[in-house]
């Protein structure tokens, strides 16, 4: 799982060094802060008792998941973005 320290880290990007917490979207999804939007779009969120959103979650490289509604959904454990 990623750390607000990770996500503060500074690569260099277009020239500039910019935090992996700022860079767009799938950018940073590509360093596992959050996922990726083509994801975030298509795929239902169960949200409820999650520390995360889709877009800013640490645990999006968390390739586990928890199984929830009887078994018969996969969501991110960190946001609970749905991979069934």
């Amino acid at each position: 799982m990623l750390t607000q320290k990770d996500i503060e880290k500074q690569i260099e990007f277009n020239g500039k060094l910019v935090a992996i917490k700022d860079l767009p979207r799938d950018h940073a999804a590509a360093f596992n802060y959050g996922h990726y939007s083509w994801d975030i779009k298509s795929r239902k969120v169960w949200s409820q008792g999650r520390r995360f959103t889709p877009e800013t979650c640490l645990q999006a490289d968390d390739h586990l998941g928890e199984w929830i509604n009887r078994e018969q959904n996969l969501v991110c454990r960190g946001c609970g973005l749905d991979f069934t």
